[in-house]
């Protein structure tokens, strides 16, 4: 049994020597992922591109003191896209990374647990049975044997002499136990918990950071190639302010159809009516989210001091969150700016459409 033992323990621990030497080249994946990821930082310029750096910053500057249209403070749906490298803020696909990575390491601290566990269950088991099935056997007594055999004949006497040696007299004392046989097992070390968990909360914790450890690679590709993360922060400033532009011009035709069909006012709900009509009776209602009123052009709900940015007109409803109403300066729902011509739209709009170039790449 020891010997079946000892050979299944050598080829247990070959397997795990065989494994310490392939987890050895494991740092090639790392090369791998850096080469990698520079391949695709010079090639296309959309990777990983969705910084706030400081060139973005003077780009905007740049812009404002030219009295042009700008993107910085940035609206709350660009945030969720963009990577502001002053903000701590995670944004949303830095927290997938962290909540999915978070979920795996779960699964794997209760799988490592349920070896812990079983491993102190089968050492009490077997620790009861050492303490409780221990079994102390004595016999003690004589054994005697004597065979006769009668008669006087010459088989007779044949036969005694040879049954004769049989014949014995024997005092018998037993001490048997079973304490040879029963298991000796040791308990977990303390060592190895701490080890096995220590490692575990230093995984939480490079996980825990690994949105803001991912940034540098962005800012060593940036260290060496100064021209090309030029060319990456141009390509976002000009990718963004095309996206908002489109997107106040979808939004203007929207309200536009909305306000001509008469169906802007099937957003408001029982409970945003009842503290428009009755301020004093159900003002109080502005403390829960659906009795208050959202702005037109980006739907953020507006805050408990009411209305604060948008048109003087009398019965306006409508709100505009404060980047919006610097953007627009206008409320599309009760304004004739509909009844404009589309190349008056177009010539408004101009600004926004117009890109920003830096051909000299010098700070």
């Amino acid at each position: 049994m020891m010997m079946d033992f000892r050979e299944k323990r050598q080829k247990a621990e070959f397997l795990l020597l065989c494994i310490r030497r392939l987890l050895a080249f494991s740092f090639l994946k790392i090369l791998l992922d850096s080469q990698s990821y520079m391949h695709k930082y010079l090639t296309n310029i959309e990777h990983d591109n969705a910084y706030v750096t400081r060139y973005y910053r003077k780009i905007d500057a740049r812009r404002k003191r030219n009295g042009k249209h700008t993107l910085l403070p940035l609206k709350k749906i660009e945030k969720t896209k963009t990577i502001d490298l002053r903000s701590y803020r995670l944004v949303d696909r830095e927290c997938d990374y962290l909540f999915k990575s978070l979920v795996k390491m779960t699964f794997e601290i209760f799988a490592v647990s349920s070896l812990v566990l079983l491993d102190i269950v089968f050492y009490e088991a077997l620790d009861v049975i050492r303490r409780h099935a221990k079994i102390d056997y004595f016999q003690t007594g004589h054994h005697n044997m004597s065979i006769n055999v009668k008669g006087t004949g010459m088989i007779a006497n044949l036969f005694r002499s040879v049954v004769s040696k049989f014949n014995f007299r024997k005092n018998i004392t037993v001490n048997l136990s079973n304490e040879m046989c029963l298991p000796n097992p040791h308990k977990l070390e303390t060592y190895y918990v701490n080890k096995i968990y220590g490692t575990f909360l230093l995984v939480f914790v490079m996980t825990a950071f690994a949105g803001y450890t991912g940034r540098l690679k962005r800012l060593i590709c940036a260290i060496f190639f100064r021209k090309r993360e030029k060319r990456r922060v141009l390509y976002l400033y000009n990718e963004t302010l095309r996206k908002r532009s489109a997107f106040f011009r979808y939004m203007r035709r929207k309200v536009e159809k909305l306000a001509r069909e008469n169906k802007l006012t099937e957003d408001l709900n029982v409970c945003l009516i009842l503290r428009l009509k009755f301020p004093k009776l159900f003002g109080w209602l502005i403390w829960c989210a659906c009795a208050r009123r959202k702005c037109l052009i980006c739907g953020e709900p507006e805050t408990r001091a009411g209305k604060q940015y948008g048109c003087n007109t009398v019965d306006c409803l409508y709100v505009h969150c404060e980047q919006c109403w610097k953007d627009v300066g206008v409320c599309y729902a009760c304004s004739d700016i509909f009844d404009r011509k589309n190349n008056d739209d177009e010539k408004e709009n101009i600004d926004a459409l117009e890109g920003y170039v830096d051909t000299g790449y010098t700070e």
